[in-house]
């Protein structure tokens, strides 16, 4: 927002483009839209950006939106389910999705996006039993099955705070005190840092109030 209104070039092209808008549609104006109209405006409209429980509201908003459409890769992906023994159970945290894309040497790396590529999806649904999702993606490494550390390693790195277990067991506190919220959602994992929000606004309001799609740096 800062960017946006500190750029008097964006906010005058802006104006203008609302100024061509109505007259194309024969609106009847008192006054021209000025620079400060589209500054005022922009403030009325993202300043529920910054209320206090604005980051609440748009967690909830991607989920409705992400609800309304069907993720076509993960439903044509390859489903399986990992199984272990009740001795040595897969664990679940209160972040229970969790991906990892791995490298040439095997090596799992928390936290790729759904759609890119050699993505794996793994979701702890009882103690003895993970799906195992691969979506329908470029796969360039061959697939490895993961182990039950592996999968217990990826619930204590993406819990925000709590893991579970059906059992009490020393090796899996280790494992959890070792990992726990290591893969930090925004930070170091599922990072929008490859994006360049920097135009955001003004793309927007040139775009009707539709969200325009940031580009990659």
């Amino acid at each position: 927002m800062s960017k946006f209104l500190s750029n008097e070039s964006q906010l005058l092209t802006v104006a203008t483009n609302w100024n061509i808008d109505l007259i194309c549609r024969g609106v009847r104006v008192s006054s021209p839209i000025t620079k400060e109209d589209v500054a005022n405006r922009a403030r009325e409209r993202f300043e529920r950006l910054s209320a206090q429980d604005a980051e609440q509201e748009q967690y909830m908003v991607g989920i409705r939106l992400g609800m309304a459409n069907l993720d076509e890769p993960m439903y044509r992906g390859d489903w399986n389910v990992l199984a272990t023994t009740p001795d040595r159970p897969f664990i679940i945290s209160d972040s229970p999705v969790v991906t990892w894309q791995r490298d040439a040497l095997g090596t799992a790396h928390h936290g790729g996006g759904f759609q890119r590529s050699n993505v794996e999806v793994l979701l702890p649904v009882s103690p003895t039993a993970c799906l195992h999702i691969l979506p329908e993606v470029e796969r360039t490494q061959r697939v490895v099955s993961p182990t039950i550390d592996e999968v217990n390693i990826a619930q204590a790195a993406f819990a925000y705070r709590d893991c579970f277990a059906s059992t009490y067991s020393a090796g899996i506190d280790a494992l959890v005190q070792q990992h726990i919220s290591t893969a930090r959602i925004g930070d170091n994992v599922f990072t929008i840092w490859h994006r360049n929000y920097d135009n955001i606004i003004y793309e927007i309001l040139m775009n009707g109030g539709r969200w325009a799609e940031p580009p990659r740096r």
